[in-house]
C-alpha cells in the first residue's frame, strides 16, 4: 500500500506516488480498460493524480460514457 503524507496539521493528505493522467486517451484503452486501469491505483493505495483536466474530462466522459 502507498504511505499517505499530510502537508499540513489539518490537511490534505496525498498518496506519496502521484500518476499522471495528462496523457490517458492517447493510450487508447477501453472504456472498461480505463475503468481496471484506474481501479487498480485506488487498490494500491494511489489516490493522488494530475492531468490536464479541461483536456481529458471531455474525452474521458465520452469514453466511459460507452462503459
Amino acid at each position: 500500500m502507498v504511505q499517505r503524507i499530510t502537508i499540513a496539521p489539518q490537511g490534505p493528505e496525498f498518496s506519496r506516488f502521484v500518476m499522471g493522467y495528462w496523457r490517458l486517451m492517447d493510450w487508447n484503452m477501453s472504456a472498461r480498460q480505463l475503468v481496471s486501469f484506474i481501479e487498480e491505483h485506488l487498490d494500491l493505495g494511489v489516490t493522488t493524480w494530475t492531468m490536464l483536466i479541461f483536456m481529458v474530462a471531455i474525452s474521458a466522459k465520452r469514453r466511459l460514457a460507452r462503459h
